[in-house]
C-alpha cells in the first residue's frame, strides 16, 4: 500500500471520529445535564447572536462552560447555530443566483447590442393631389361618316383625237368615252407617246372653268403609260364635257368624254 494511500485513509478515519465524537457530546451535552429553570442561563438574544458569529469568533469561555452543564442552553445554542449556516448558505446561493443573472442579462444585451439592428419603415410622404381643373364641356360624339364607295372607270385615250378648239364641233354622243357620275377609280390610258411621271386631271364645259380635279401617277404597263386617279363625279350632270389632261407644268390637252 502506497504512502498516499494510507494518508488518505488515515484522514478519513479521523474525520470520521471526528463527527462521531461531536455527535456523543451533543447526545450527552443535550441530555445529560437538564436545568429547566434556566438557573445562570444565558438569555435567547445573547445564545442567537454567539451562533451567527461561531463561524469568525470563538465562544467566551463562559458560554462555552454554560455549553458543558446545561443541557437546555447546549440545545439552543446548536438550533441557533443550524439556522445561522442555513442563512449563511441561502445568502450565498442567492449571491451565486444574482451573479448568474446578471452574467446572462449582461451577456444577452451584449448579443442583441451586436446583431442586425432592425430597420426601420419608410416614412412614406404623400403628395397633395393636384386640383382638378374643371373640365371643359365635351362636344358630342359625331358619328363617322361613311366613305364614299368608288367605282371603277377606265378611260382610253390612246386612239382619242385631242380637241384643238372650243369651236370644234363635238363627236357623235355615242362614240365618246363614257364615265359614270359617281366617285371613280379611274385607269386612263394615255395617247400614243405620252410619258411617265405625275399628272393633273380637271373636268370642264368650260376650259377656264374646271368642275372637278384631281391628280394622279402615270406608268408605263404591258407597253402602255396607264394615269390612275380618283375623281368624284358624283355632283356633275349628264353631258358632253371636257377632260383636260396634263403632265408637269405643260400646257393642258383636252379629250371629249361624257358623263352618265
Amino acid at each position: 500500500m502506497r504512502p498516499e494511500q494510507i494518508s488518505k485513509q488515515d484522514a478519513r478515519a479521523v474525520k470520521q471520529a471526528e463527527e462521531q465524537l461531536l455527535e456523543t457530546a451533543r447526545k450527552v451535552f443535550g441530555t445529560a445535564y437538564p436545568n429547566p429553570e434556566r438557573a445562570g442561563r444565558t438569555d435567547s438574544v445573547a445564545l442567537k447572536a454567539a451562533a451567527a458569529r461561531a463561524h469568525k469568533q470563538p465562544l467566551s469561555p463562559e458560554l462555552l462552560d454554560e455549553l458543558t452543564w446545561s443541557s437546555e442552553t447546549f440545545d439552543e445554542y446548536q438550533r441557533y447555530l443550524r439556522e445561522a449556516r442555513f442563512g449563511r448558505r441561502m445568502r450565498w446561493l442567492a449571491a451565486c443566483a444574482a451573479v448568474v443573472v446578471g452574467l446572462g442579462a449582461a451577456l444577452w444585451w451584449s448579443l442583441a447590442s451586436s446583431g442586425p439592428q432592425p430597420e426601420e419603415p419608410p416614412v412614406i410622404v404623400q403628395d397633395e393631389p393636384a386640383p382638378q381643373e374643371a373640365s371643359a364641356p365635351r362636344e358630342p360624339d359625331v358619328p363617322p361618316q361613311p366613305q364614299p364607295a368608288f367605282e371603277v372607270a377606265v378611260l382610253d385615250l390612246r386612239d382619242q383625237s385631242r380637241v384643238r378648239g372650243e369651236t370644234e364641233p363635238v363627236e357623235s354622243v355615242a362614240d365618246l368615252p363614257a364615265l359614270p357620275a359617281r366617285h371613280v377609280d379611274l385607269t386612263v390610258y394615255l395617247p400614243i407617246g405620252s410619258e411617265e411621271g405625275s399628272y393633273e386631271l380637271a373636268l370642264a364645259r368650260d376650259a377656264d372653268a374646271p368642275l372637278t380635279t384631281s391628280s394622279g401617277d402615270a406608268a408605263l404597263v404591258d407597253q402602255n403609260i396607264v394615269l390612275t386617279a380618283r375623281m368624284d363625279l358624283s355632283v356633275i350632270e349628264p353631258g358632253v364635257y371636257l377632260l383636260a389632261v396634263r403632265r408637269g407644268e405643260f400646257r393642258w390637252a383636252y379629250y371629249q368624254v361624257r358623263v352618265g
